[in-house]
């Protein structure tokens, strides 16, 4: 079972899409900039609670299928 009462930090998101991808993104590390926040949190009880919404799919696997998604879409566009 998947572990939804967990944050993930954008950089581990970005390793992820790398790996899923095996490229390596062009990052232009910032500081923090005015509006930045250092975390967020989904709150999907409301979800769970009108529509019996459970997620089923870890980030690995979410990034997988939608790397695929993507790349099928844009290589039909070519």
């Amino acid at each position: 079972m998947v572990n939804w009462n967990k944050t993930v930090s954008l950089i581990t998101f970005i390793k992820t899409i790398e790996k899923t991808m095996n490229k390596k993104a062009l990052k232009n590390m910032m500081p923090m900039q005015m509006g930045d926040v250092l975390t967020t949190w989904a709150n999907i009880e409301e979800m769970k609670k009108d529509y019996k919404y459970l997620p089923k799919t870890d980030l690995e696997i979410g990034i997988l299928k939608f790397v695929k998604w993507f790349e099928n879409y844009y290589n039909e566009k070519k």
